[in-house]
């Protein structure tokens, strides 16, 4: 069986060059938040999830047979169409090892459009409506490699900025 993981532990100057690079920070619009027309934002993501336990349906603690590892890099970008639409896509690439299965390849790629329904210098209401193509990968984190085909989702956001001209942060439902 390989080793999970174990890059950070060898050699912790990618770590040091990471919490440098966030250090740095800009500036991201939250979900409810539409883009200015002809503004835009993409957000590249790493991540690597490890377990070498599991639940029971009586939620005991177990250890699997083989340790569960899925690796994924999404890009998340939006664009602002106008004032009132704002374009969101998001794909990723995955791979990944269980007891049953070693997987690699495309996952979901999704497409939507989110309408500014109101907004004030506080708050912020928007409808979102969007489609999401299946991947080799993993297109739910309980479902077995390439299981699904496409799905539609729509959702309702609510926002408010906190603080002086919404620099202390902001609450958000969804």
């Amino acid at each position: 069986m390989r080793p999970l993981g174990g890059g950070l532990r060898r050699s912790p100057i990618g770590l040091l060059a990471g919490l440098a690079w966030l250090a740095v920070g800009c500036q991201a619009h939250a979900g409810a938040w539409n883009l200015p027309k002809g503004e835009g934002q993409a957000i590249l993501k790493y991540e690597t999830i490890r377990a070498d336990q599991a639940f029971t349906p009586d939620g005991e603690r177990v250890d699997l047979s083989h340790d569960r590892l899925d690796r994924s890099v999404s890009l998340f970008a939006e664009y602002g169409l106008d004032d009132r639409f704002t374009l969101q896509m998001k794909g990723e690439w995955q791979q990944g090892r269980d007891a049953f299965v070693d997987y690699q390849g495309r996952g979901p790629i999704e497409i939507g459009v989110r309408w500014q329904a109101y907004r004030d210098t506080r708050n912020t209401a928007a409808l979102y409506v969007g489609y999401a193509q299946g991947g080799e990968g993993r297109n739910a984190g309980y479902a077995p490699p390439g299981a699904g085909d496409h799905d539609w989702e729509a959702r309702v956001m609510a926002g408010r900025s906190l603080g002086a001209d919404g620099q202390g942060g902001f609450i958000e439902a969804q």
